[in-house]
């Protein structure tokens, strides 16, 4: 044995999870923009690998930042 490690292999689903986590803590920041952005990215990671439940519940995430008024419109 070298100690060479093996090449890393992308995680895509472990990565799909981690980007709509981040969507639902920007979201709980207020970053509704960001939000969006990381939930969408997670929806076509979710597409490309054919998770049909979790591509809902990131479609379902979608609606949640843009249907919330942001900070600067509540009085």
């Amino acid at each position: 044995m070298s100690g060479e490690q093996p090449p890393q292999v992308p995680d895509r689903d472990g990565g799909a999870g981690a980007q709509s986590n981040i969507g639902l803590v920007e979201e709980a920041q207020g970053q509704s923009a960001a939000a969006l952005q990381s939930h969408q990215q997670a929806l076509a990671l979710f597409r490309e690998l054919g998770h049909r439940d979790s591509e809902a519940r990131a479609t379902m995430n979608i609606g949640s930042p843009t249907s919330k008024p942001s900070r600067s419109s509540v009085n």
